[in-house]
């Protein structure tokens, strides 16, 4: 059985495409110049971005980024930054131009506020950080305080310690003066010294390490690592996206007009030559 295969002429496509060539052209163009004019007029929106770090105690942060993410994205939250900025939006408009992702690896997150202005993005940006160490303070204070009362104990006992050892000593030096020393007493004395001594070592060592974990570079508040900086350009609208995307869009939908228009047109003259036919057999 033969099969019979339709041949696509591709010239005749070209042919198509050539004669209907300013309607492509021009309604390509014109899509173009709407989505610029159409972008061009939509209010802009800004984008400023920090870096912000979660506070720790010694090795236990104050919160983890998850956490921090969730008291951000907060109804509550939000209605302070509105209060703060006096902004005429509401919580839920607001959370939309907010963007808070983690740092892998880290205990910092970059957080992303839009607005209508360059300041205004800044702004949001940098009361939303303020909000939040003001906020992770209290807890900080509080940690700091039992860290301190933990340091003042220790350092107590070391005194205790100190005392302890000096007495042991005067009196281990006192006994071992007398000629009728008792030399078990010594021996016990002495071990007494040592195990002294080396509580001592101990506490000490702790003190210092606790010392070191409370500095400021080891024990500190949630802080803001990269300020803010003012944009300078808008992130939306994309004109330039938009306008290729409206080229894209009507090379697309004129190109399939131009065909329909060609398919009607051939349609009418097929229908024309029918009718004339028809007049010549009368």
């Amino acid at each position: 059985m033969a099969e019979n295969y339709e041949e696509i002429d591709l010239m005749e496509y070209l042919q198509v495409l050539w004669k209907w060539r300013l309607l492509i052209i021009f309604g390509t163009f014109a899509c173009a110049v709407i989505a610029g004019v159409v972008s061009l007029s939509l209010p802009k929106s800004y984008e400023a971005t920090e870096v912000i770090e979660i506070g720790k105690v010694r090795e236990k942060h104050l919160a983890k980024t998850n956490e921090v993410k969730g008291i951000i994205e907060s109804e509550s939250f939000m209605s302070d930054v509105i209060h703060n900025l006096s902004l005429k939006e509401s919580p839920k408009d607001l959370l939309e131009k907010i963007k808070v992702k983690g740092i892998d690896g880290t205990s910092m997150f970059k957080l992303s506020a839009q607005g209508n202005s360059p300041k205004e993005a800044a702004n949001i940006a940098k009361t939303i950080a303020n909000l939040l160490i003001k906020k992770h303070k209290k807890k900080f204070d509080a940690l700091m305080k039992l860290q301190s009362s933990y340091r003042e104990s220790l350092r107590k006992d070391v005194r205790e310690m100190e005392k302890e050892i000096y007495l042991r000593r005067t009196t281990l030096k006192n006994i071992s003066e007398n000629p009728g020393v008792n030399v078990p007493a010594v021996i016990l004395l002495q071990q007494g010294l040592l195990e002294a001594e080396n509580r001592l070592y101990t506490l000490k060592e702790k003190l210092q390490n606790l010392e070191v974990s409370l500095s400021p570079s080891n024990s500190y508040n949630t802080r803001v690592v990269a300020e803010p900086v003012t944009p300078e350009k808008p992130i939306k609208p994309k004109v330039k996206l938009n306008m290729l995307i409206s080229v894209v869009l009507g090379l697309m939908v004129f190109t399939l007009l131009s065909f329909f228009l060609e398919y009607i047109h051939k349609y009418r003259e097929r229908g024309e030559t029918g009718a004339g036919l028809s007049l010549i057999h009368i």
